[in-house]
């Protein structure tokens, strides 16, 4: 597509939202330096025009999952400058009522799943994003960004294999910086072109120049169009990170002439250049938007330190959503039900009073789930809304966090307490802490479901009772 289809006013708003990236983040990097801000951070320098290509490419209600260097990503889909730059500084001005910090700033109402400070987080989370998208028959897609060291986490698999035989509208973006912290991609993998792994799962996958805003806007455009229709895929943008992993990054792994060749491959360079090239801007044009975009950055900043960091008060808001009054059920006698009947009825009933709510899990359809619990139900219910997933308890806790914050109401069936251990970052990371993190501006409700300390005498790996872990996690609700 290239250029020419592009008008002048929308050059400048992606030169200028590269040029805010780069400069949020090298303001960023002075207020570390100047000890004014806690924690630690991971900057997108190098990167913009993957984050501002593959956004420029989403159209209204597209939504995004991002990663701890993820300033970039928010700021190319459109989140305010003033507000997150609050939120870095940890004010109550912030996106997240300065909860959620660097790593985690988030926008769900315009469709920012929020930024993840584990590795992978995302991915599954975009998934259930998918799924809430598939099952309601929404015209929209789900871009998932990731670095090149997720592709070996276990949820990158399981999440694209899902995705894959669901044929969910989400396409993986994965930005290959070459460095997974201090490790290279050419010993962290066996393969050259990250992107032949999408043939695994039965998938699209393609390499782009994600130093080339244009090339990824079109790739995008096109991978847009395919998941509408047939399913996910598997976008790899190489491109470079010039700063460190993060704040504490010596450098010590990299070679100064490596870092001022790709320093040489700048982004905003080769834009201004490729402007320049074809007399779209002039010099001076140019030069007034750098001006623009530092004083834009100097105007969030000012905001930022001006606004009040959240009362003391406020410190345990948002760790748990409100429960809903509870009635007390009209007398009806007494039955006997097994907990297997129990169970079976009190979804069913749900399921019948609310569309939103679904069971996925393995082997919870015909077979009825591992201790018979949602026997019958595929039958009144249908195989969209009582899902066989394969065996990946990761992704089936994560899909429904995706889910859940994207308006469902999942039921995930784990087949015994023991296998949740598999599932440990998506419920202890992922769903007990969105809510808090994201300033109470975002919810969760969903319901995992699993049996402990079953009496199957199954020996130590499925007859656990690991309930008490979980009631140390603050964000879950536990029921035993």
């Amino acid at each position: 597509m290239g250029i020419e289809s592009f008008t002048n006013d929308e050059l400048k708003d992606m030169l200028l939202k590269m040029l805010h990236i780069r400069k949020f983040e090298e303001k960023v990097a002075l207020l570390f330096s100047m000890g004014k801000v806690h924690g630690t951070t991971h900057l997108y320098v190098g990167e913009e025009a993957t984050a501002v290509g593959a956004c420029k490419a989403l159209e209204a209600g597209d939504l995004i999952t991002s990663t701890h260097r993820g300033h970039g990503h928010c700021i190319a889909n459109g989140i305010e400058l003033d507000r997150m730059m609050a939120e870095f500084l940890g004010k109550e001005t912030g996106y997240c009522k300065g909860k959620g910090g660097s790593m985690h700033i988030a926008d769900v109402s315009r469709g920012n799943l929020g930024a993840n400070g584990v590795v992978g987080g995302g991915i599954p989370i975009a998934v259930g994003a998918g799924l809430t998208t598939r099952m309601k028959g929404l015209d929209r897609v789900i871009l998932c960004f990731f670095g090149d060291g997720a592709m070996n986490q276990g949820v990158f698999h399981e999440s694209l294999n899902l995705a894959s035989i669901w044929r969910l509208p989400v396409i993986f973006v994965c930005e290959n910086n070459l460095y997974g912290m201090s490790m290279h991609v050419q010993r962290s993998t066996n393969i050259g072109d990250l992107s032949v792994r999408a043939s695994a799962y039965g998938i699209p996958g393609r390499t782009v120049d994600g130093n080339d805003v244009f090339e990824v806007f079109d790739a995008v455009r096109e991978a847009r169009a395919h998941v509408r229709e047939s399913g996910p895929y598997l976008l790899v943008c190489n491109t470079y990170r010039i700063m460190g992993h993060s704040k504490s990054d010596a450098n010590r792994y990299r070679t100064k002439e490596e870092i001022a060749d790709w320093r040489g491959r700048c982004p905003i360079l080769r834009m201004r250049e490729v402007l320049l090239s074809r007399d779209r801007f002039t010099t001076e044009e140019l030069d007034a938007m750098d001006r623009e975009a530092a004083e834009d950055i100097e105007t969030a900043l000012r905001f930022a330190e001006e606004s009040p960091f959240p009362s003391l008060d406020t410190i345990l808001e948002d760790v748990y959503a409100p429960s809903p009054v509870s009635v007390e059920p009209e007398a009806a006698g007494t039955r006997e039900l097994t907990f297997a009947e129990a169970l079976r009825e009190a979804m069913s009933e749900e399921m019948r009073m609310d569309d939103d709510v679904f069971l996925m899990g393995e082997d919870v359809g015909v077979y009825g789930g591992a201790f018979g619990v949602s026997v019958g139900m595929i039958e009144e219910f249908g195989a969209e809304r009582i899902r066989d997933t394969p065996i990946s308890e990761a992704v089936i806790a994560g899909a429904a966090v995706g889910a859940a914050v994207t308006s469902m109401r999942p039921v995930a069936e784990i087949m015994f307490s023991d296998f949740t251990t598999i599932a440990m970052d998506q419920l202890v990371n992922q769903a007990a802490k969105i809510r808090y993190m994201f300033g109470g501006r975002a919810c969760v409700p969903m319901v995992l479901r699993t049996a402990a300390g079953a009496g199957t005498g199954a020996a130590a790996q499925h007859s656990q009772s690991l309930e008490a872990w979980f009631c140390h996690v603050p964000g879950l609700k536990v029921v035993f």
